[in-house]
């Protein structure tokens, strides 16, 4: 199976949907891509995106489990964000002895950028603006899906709800730190019966925590995905869904088990390039206290009462 790498027209994708980088001009940026059909599907249901950096000893695991593990009709969005490693390799070399196993995966996308970094965010956003599926499913290199049908899981909240826009199967919180609801961000193995809550209950927060995310592709392209302007890593899923709240679209968690061994977390960490996102942005602080009831802010933090809505779903069959 050979990918045949050609230029992605990265401006007239930006202008499409509207999406606004940092301080780098479109024309810095240079990307190139490859797409490989595996199976011939009237529709896709999912888009998976997963941003990559550096990941050479555990991306051909973490891929298979999403082969093995992933119901209904699906694409797969790789971003090669800068890799300097293997990564690329142990990518290629997979997929040249994949057999073609599972008939509801419509197609592979491998994206690569070699100038420089770009980071997660902006991953993000090149997957989602490149995605055909209804649904968006950010799920980061570093995790290893183990639950059969997990996306089927995420997905049970935005059968009950039309103004649903996302669905982390890792954590969801309110603007304070007092309340949040599945794994913290330092756990590394995230069990079910490890979390104390329901698997039959969807937990609606403020906002809730990327990977593995579940985005309603249409409402996400309507807020022009994510604001990578000012957040090029942290706080930019939490930026869009203080947006998302403005149009009443709600989020919140629904468990379901996998593996993540943070320590392997190479898109998260931190940089020590100069980046917009050290700083708090003026619009998300605004958005934060116009759109909930915060009682003040301290100067530090915004200071809530925490209040979780539980909706109990009707159990899968």
């Amino acid at each position: 199976m050979n990918f045949e790498f050609k230029k992605l027209d990265y401006k007239n994708l930006l202008n499409k949907h509207s999406v606004e980088i940092a301080s780098n001009e479109p024309s810095e940026r240079e990307f190139v891509y490859a797409k490989v059909s595996f199976n011939q599907l009237r529709e896709i249901d999912y888009s998976i995106v997963m941003p990559v950096f550096n990941q050479e000893d555990l991306i051909k695991k973490h891929i298979e489990s999403i082969l093995k593990y992933t119901k209904d009709n699906y694409e797969l969005i790789l971003i090669l964000d800068f890799c300097v490693d293997n990564t690329e390799k142990e990518i290629l070399n997979f997929f040249s002895n994949y057999g073609n196993s599972y008939n509801n995966l419509e197609s592979v996308t491998i994206v690569k950028h070699c100038k420089f970094p770009i980071f997660e965010t902006s991953c993000d956003n090149v997957g989602f603006m490149l995605a055909k599926g209804k649904f968006l499913l950010e799920i980061q290199s570093d995790m290893e899906m183990t639950e059969s049908g997990y996306n089927l899981q995420l997905k049970r909240p935005f059968d009950h709800f039309d103004n649903c826009i996302g669905v982390s199967g890792r954590c969801a919180a309110n603007f304070s730190k007092s309340c949040l609801t599945g794994c913290k961000c330092y756990d590394t193995l995230t069990k079910v019966s490890d979390t104390g809550v329901s698997r039959d209950i969807f937990y609606q927060h403020d906002t809730c925590c990327r990977g593995p995310l579940l985005l309603d592709r249409e409402k996400s392209a309507s807020l022009s995905f994510l604001n990578e302007k000012h957040f090029h890593l942290d706080d930019s899923d939490h930026h869009f869904f203080a947006r998302a709240s403005a149009k009443n679209y709600i989020c919140g968690y629904m468990a379901i088990d996998f593996y993540c061994n943070l320590s392997m977390g190479s898109s998260r960490k931190r940089s020590k390039l100069p980046r917009d996102s050290y700083l708090i942005n003026e619009e998300y602080l605004h958005l934060r206290q116009q759109n909930y009831n915060v009682n003040f802010y301290d100067g530090t933090n915004f200071i809530q009462i925490p209040n979780i809505i539980e909706h109990e779903l009707i159990k899968n069959n």
